[in-house]
């Protein structure tokens, strides 16, 4: 699965990154550290419900491909 960021200018995959949520935004860091913001939102709840519905997404798809 491929997450691309709300500008449109980063094209991540789901499996290389971790995602966190700091405030209102959603933060993503590749294997070496480096930190892409990659949404942001007016509330920490907003981006506390795209990460789930990211999640959510995510699991879909893993259990479509098994």
């Amino acid at each position: 699965m491929r997450i691309i960021s709300q500008k449109g200018n980063l094209d991540l995959n789901y499996d290389q990154i971790i995602l966190e949520t700091l405030g209102g935004k959603i933060m993503a860091h590749d294997t070496v550290g480096t930190a892409f913001p990659i949404a942001r939102y007016s509330t920490p709840e907003q981006a506390a419900g795209e990460m789930e519905r990211l999640h959510m997404l995510y699991v879909r798809e893993k259990v479509q491909h098994t």
